[in-house]
């Protein structure tokens, strides 16, 4: 009796990279799932906001906002109907952008093996997690509630700023206070709002009170706000020893989210030195920082990030694996984050005339007639026989006629820009 055995064929290599005909392109969902956790886990923003996955293919998602009017329960006699407590149902569109970037690599079984990680899924995972933290960053930047700290603001009058703008309580020290605006702080061209300290405990305490007094602002969790911020943003906070409490003294009873290096009041401040976040103001005196509570910012997703590897790729000479996403992020409401940042600041006259230096380099007939040397308090144009052509562009007007040889300091348009 003759016995036939069928051949069986050797289960799938679950970490083996599948070729998709209809994107044309190689993929690791296995490989793309450990990654992206990962980078998850190292996103500042990411535990922090609402997640909304999309239908697959989707350009724009409607998220709803639900408000409840927060009341207690009212006591009923006999006959009273059930009074109903007034909920508010509004939209907002979000909408999705394609996000992607590729990394070149050598080998595919060495740089991308799924148990061995090297130099390549490390580049893989950095990427991820700074557009997580970018995407979900600048989504909190754009509130028009900015805060901007000051040193010894006396009055907003001569300013000349709208009747938009408001100004904090005084704070325990009487030198330092800050603005408060609702509208975007730099609408003044003229007198720009530059920050000239960095932040100290007093301001959390400040925003924190503006956003769940002033504003209702929900708690995450209903316990705590948060604060993530440049982390030489918490230079003067860290010294404040009867506000600040550091992560030592309660990490045993909360579990500590990802660079929490303490908290003020009911604020929990977090560092980071991500790029969304840098130094701003006056000599680059303060970090930038977003303080926010519940729900401030919705994501979307309508394409979680995936692998792509390009292989082959001009004939096997060139390979790179990417990163492929379709997602957005988007402030939900206007009044539950409030934005710590400056104006930019303006450039002097010395950058000015700079930068119009090197334009005139292409200008022959302007290089030749004009010459520049430094002075006592900036910069000192030269013009043969005629008005100067870099103080024309600088000032708009026709100040300077005449002779051979001036200083800004004889220039009354110069003396007043400073």
């Amino acid at each position: 009796m003759d016995v036939f055995f069928k051949a069986t064929e050797p289960p799938p290599d679950p970490d083996a990279w599948v070729f998709d005909a209809p994107s044309g392109t190689y993929r690791n969902p296995r490989l793309a799932d450990r990654l992206r956790e990962k980078a998850r886990k190292l996103s500042v923003f990411f535990s922090l906001v609402r997640w909304i996955v999309a239908p697959p293919g989707a350009r724009c998602q409607t998220v709803c906002r639900i408000d409840v009017e927060t009341s207690q329960l009212v006591e009923l006699h006999e006959g009273q109907r059930l009074p109903e407590t007034e909920v508010k149902v509004t939209t907002v569109d979000v909408k999705l952008r394609e996000y992607g970037t590729a990394v070149p690599f050598t080998s595919l079984n060495e740089d991308l093996d799924p148990k061995s990680p090297g130099p390549v899924q490390s580049a893989l995972v950095g990427l991820l997690t700074r557009t997580y933290n970018a995407m979900i960053g600048g989504a909190l930047k754009s509130t028009p509630l900015k805060y901007v700290p000051l040193v010894r603001l006396h009055s907003l009058t001569p300013l000349g700023v709208g009747p938009d703008w408001h100004l904090g309580t005084d704070l325990t020290k009487p030198r330092f206070k800050g603005l408060l605006a609702r509208l975007p702080f730099f609408r003044d061209r003229r007198r720009p709002i530059i920050a000239t300290r960095n932040l100290i405990a007093e301001d959390i305490e400040l925003l924190a009170d503006y956003l769940t007094t002033t504003y209702h602002t929900p708690l995450i969790e209903g316990v705590y706000l948060v604060m993530v911020a440049q982390a030489r943003a918490f230079t003067h906070v860290r010294q404040d020893r009867a506000r600040f409490i550091p992560l030592a003294a309660y990490a045993q009873y909360r579990e500590p989210m990802l660079g929490e290096i303490g908290k003020v009041g009911q604020v929990r401040l977090i560092a980071t030195n991500e790029n969304v976040l840098p130094m701003v103001g006056k000599s680059g005196c303060l970090g930038e920082a977003v303080i926010f509570g519940e729900e401030a910012v919705a994501a979307v997703e309508a394409l979680e990030p995936e692998l792509r590897c390009a292989v082959p790729a001009n004939y096997g000479r060139d390979k790179a694996v990417a990163w492929y996403a379709i997602m957005a992020a988007k402030l939900l409401y206007d009044t539950r984050a409030i934005h710590v940042t400056s104006a930019p600041v303006p450039p002097t006259l010395r950058e000015r005339a700079a930068a119009l230096g090197r334009r005139i380099k292409a200008a022959p007939r302007i290089a030749y007639a004009t010459g520049m040397h430094k002075a006592r308090y900036g910069l000192a144009i030269l013009v043969a026989g005629g008005h100067s052509s870099i103080h024309s562009s600088i000032h708009g007007s026709n100040v300077h006629k005449g002779t051979f040889g001036y200083d800004e300091d004889d220039c009354s348009t110069c003396r007043r820009a400073g």
